[in-house]
Formats: structure tokens, C-alpha cells, sequence
């Protein structure tokens, strides 16, 4: 068969049928991703450039774990009793736009200063949990142990919002109820803690060999999302449902 051209291609449109939302979805216990939304980040590069970091382990070692003094520089705040150490995943990109929308950052694990921290010094710090051996060079934020809400409420969109799934918790390719995904949509875009999103699949293109011409099939919902961690170009979402296979690029939508 010939390949589709732009001019060749019809578009059938969708016919989306409403649900209410309501009481059909419960609340969500804060305790199902509480650890992970202390665990992930998005960060500007510009932060994460500029962020406080490890140095070097004691004696000069490049790997730290639980116990070990680790050495650490930067901009630090001196009324912090603890930091959470992170280290990059990646930069995460627009699929549309290609623009940067922050680097992904997993902890992986906590420093306490070992006395008063010294502006301008390689300051001595103990490393208190670790989930991974600590490197020369992951980053410190402060931990910040804020009071949260017991739970989320989950609500639609107070806007039109439209994006994307770009990566998912573990890197597996086939994604499914109650896992967390990345999305491309943020503070930016209106989007607020608890807002609910439909998962799209793509149409498929067929072609109609009678007409000569290739139609593209209506996108398919085939879960919803739920997103519980903004920042400003990005953010984090939890699968409430899905009646089918989800994939990163599936496209999301209001519900």
C-alpha cells in the first residue's frame, strides 16, 4: 500500500461520551504516594546546577552508604537539620515542542550535618538513609516535613488542558492501573493536585481503498490519571484505572 500523505489523510471525529464524575471516584489515601512524592522531584537545570553536592566520601571514597561521612559543598541552609540527597534520572523533554520541561531527580537517601554548618567550607555530614550507594556529585535539597491533607480530592480540570505520558515509575514499557507516570502538563497549564485526566490512545490509520484515501481513527480512552505532584512545566500522576495496555506518548485529555 502507498504511504499516507498529509493531504490524503481524513480524520474522523470523535464522539466522547461524558461521565460523571462524582462519587464514582473515591478519595485517595495520601499514604499510597506520600513516599514517593518525598522520593521524586523535577527541577529546573538551572537548579540542579547550581544545587548544594557531594564532594567525596571520607578518605577520598567515590561511594557512600548508611554511617559514612560524606563531604559536602555549595550554597547550604544553615538551619536545615537534615537534606535529601538526589541524583539526576534524566531530562525530560516536550515530545511536541522539545523544550525542556526540568530534570527528573530519585533520592537516594538523607545527610545530617555532623555540627554547625559553615558557609564556604566542605561541610561534614553523616549519611543517615540510604536506599543506593551515594556518589561524588549527587545534589541536596533541605527536607521540608510540611503538614499535608489526609487526602486528595479528586476533581476535573478547571481548564482545557491537553498532553502527554513521558515516562513511567521502574521504566517498564506497559503501564496499568495504580502505577505513576510523568506528564508534560503543570502549574502552567493550570493543572492542580487531585485534577483528574483521561489517557488517550491514538486512532490507527486505515485506509478506505474504494475513496483511495486514508482515514485516521478516533483516539480511544483507555484509562484515567490522577495527578497528585505539580511543578511548573510537569508533573506526576497516578493510573486510577485502565481498561487496556497505557504506554508512554499516550495522549491525555480532560476526562
Amino acid at each position: 500500500l502507498n504511504r499516507p500523505t498529509g493531504s490524503d489523510v481524513v480524520r474522523l471525529s470523535p464522539a466522547m461520551r461524558s461521565e460523571g464524575l462524582g462519587s464514582a471516584i473515591p478519595q485517595i489515601p495520601r499514604d499510597k504516594i506520600d513516599p514517593f512524592i518525598k522520593r521524586h522531584r523535577f527541577e529546573a537545570p538551572f537548579v540542579v546546577e547550581n544545587a548544594p553536592r557531594i564532594l567525596s566520601g571520607d578518605g577520598g571514597r567515590l561511594i557512600s552508604g548508611i554511617g559514612d561521612t560524606v563531604f559536602v559543598g555549595g550554597d547550604l541552609d544553615a538551619n536545615s537539620e537534615a537534606f535529601e540527597v538526589f541524583r539526576p534520572a534524566g531530562e525530560l523533554e516536550d515530545p511536541e515542542t522539545r523544550e525542556s520541561l526540568g530534570i527528573l531527580l530519585y533520592s537516594v537517601g538523607r545527610v545530617s550535618p555532623s555540627g554547625a554548618i559553615q558557609a564556604g567550607a566542605a561541610n561534614r555530614m553523616s549519611v543517615t538513609r540510604a536506599s543506593s550507594e551515594m556518589r561524588s556529585g549527587d545534589i541536596l535539597f533541605p527536607v521540608s516535613e510540611g503538614r499535608v491533607d489526609a487526602f486528595f480530592r479528586p476533581k476535573a480540570p478547571a481548564n482545557s488542558v491537553g498532553g502527554a505520558v513521558l515516562a513511567v515509575d521502574g521504566g517498564v514499557s506497559q503501564i496499568g492501573s495504580l502505577d505513576i507516570v510523568a506528564t508534560n502538563v503543570g502549574s502552567i497549564d493550570g493543572v492542580e493536585a487531585g485534577d483528574l485526566l483521561s489517557v488517550l490512545q491514538r486512532g490507527q490509520r486505515v485506509r478506505d481503498e474504494k475513496a483511495r484515501q486514508w482515514l485516521e481513527l478516533p483516539d480511544t480512552r483507555a484509562g484515567l490519571l490522577m495527578v497528585f505532584a505539580v511543578y511548573e512545566r510537569a508533573s506526576f500522576g497516578l493510573v486510577l484505572s485502565a481498561n487496556r495496555p497505557l504506554s508512554v506518548g499516550d495522549k491525555l485529555g480532560n476526562p
